[in-house]
């Protein structure tokens, strides 16, 4: 059986800085800058390698002490965030 999987990291041309308790990202030649903080800056963090979505929400939910079917939607809006500004990207393989 061939199963395809789904999975998440940042995209590696992102540049990326901690300050104090806040994550700054840009894209290169660009002049915009996002700051990251709290759980969003968590969220970067665990994309520093390939993770899926069930894997981020468990490993918040865990971190911060909540149920994970509450916080799914808003790990899920804050990736597709990260997606729309090019910061993170999806990678796509199949496994059999």
């Amino acid at each position: 059986m061939t199963a395809h999987w789904i999975r998440f990291r940042q995209n590696p041309i992102v540049l990326c800085r901690k300050v104090d308790d806040e994550v700054i990202v840009a894209l290169p030649y660009t002049i915009s800058m996002h700051g990251l903080e709290g759980p969003a800056g968590t969220i970067w963090q665990l994309l520093g390698s390939p993770v899926s979505l069930p894997e981020l929400v468990s490993s918040l939910a865990n971190t911060y002490g909540v149920d994970a079917n509450e916080i799914e939607g808003d790990v899920k809006r804050t990736l597709d965030d990260l997606m729309g500004r090019h910061l993170v990207e999806e990678i796509v393989g199949i496994d059999g």
